[in-house]
């Protein structure tokens, strides 16, 4: 189950992690194969086995070209990417998973899965996410524009703020959608719109409809 839910899995495939098709015994992992330490979203450090070196045990090819869907005994769940893979551990207590850049909803406890899964991802700034991550990761905001409709969703100046780059207000962001629609904003303009779940859609309510770009899939700085 997730750090921030109650209640525990129902140990089901106690002692084993199932990866791509192949089993392994958590002893064994836990024995055989080198840890690392991380600084996680909570500002703890945890120390575990690299889940990427877990999934390159296995029969699973071109690892990087999948998301991953990581299961618990009571049916929690959450995808990530790869490169969320590379970052995060297994640890030994709780079975429990741990990433640098995700909050405690994707520290997934009794941990029994990890499984190679296609779902729609977003890049921003070089940076890959699965579709649900910014709305885990981030909070909320809602916006209304001139006629007091309101807009809800997380703020794409916060999405931009989290892949790490400087100056942010120097720069352009270049929105494209998943048929090569694109609109070029401001930072200013970053700063008042929202990227929302539903329908995958930029909202900036002071600017055109124009700029309301659906199904998008990158968010380049220019």
């Amino acid at each position: 189950l997730g750090d921030d839910d109650d209640g525990n899995g129902d140990g089901e495939e106690e002692g084993m992690i199932t990866v791509g098709e192949e089993q392994f015994e958590l002893d064994m992992i836990f024995s055989d194969f080198e840890e690392k330490t991380i600084v996680a979203g909570n500002d703890e450090t945890y120390q575990g086995i690299s889940l990427s070196y877990m999934v390159n045990q296995t029969a699973i090819s071109n690892p990087d070209e999948h998301q991953y869907m990581i299961s618990a005994s009571d049916g929690y769940f959450r995808n990530v990417t790869w490169d969320d893979m590379l970052a995060g551990v297994l640890v030994e207590e709780d079975t429990m998973t741990a990433f640098p850049l995700l909050t405690g909803k994707y520290r997934v406890k009794d941990l029994i899965s990890i499984e190679a899964v296609e779902t729609d991802v977003l890049t921003v700034n070089g940076r890959e996410f699965t579709w649900e991550q910014p709305f885990f990761i981030l909070s909320s905001n809602t916006l209304m524009d001139n006629e007091s409709n309101s807009y809800e969703g997380v703020l794409l100046s916060d999405l931009v703020n989290i892949t790490g780059i400087e100056k942010v207000g120097s720069h352009q962001y270049e929105i494209t959608a998943s048929d090569g629609y694109s609109k070029t904003v401001e930072w200013s303009d970053m700063t008042r719109g929202v990227l929302t779940q539903d329908e995958k859609r930029s909202i900036f309510p002071h600017l055109k409809k124009s700029y309301w770009i659906q199904d998008i899939i990158t968010i380049e700085v220019v």
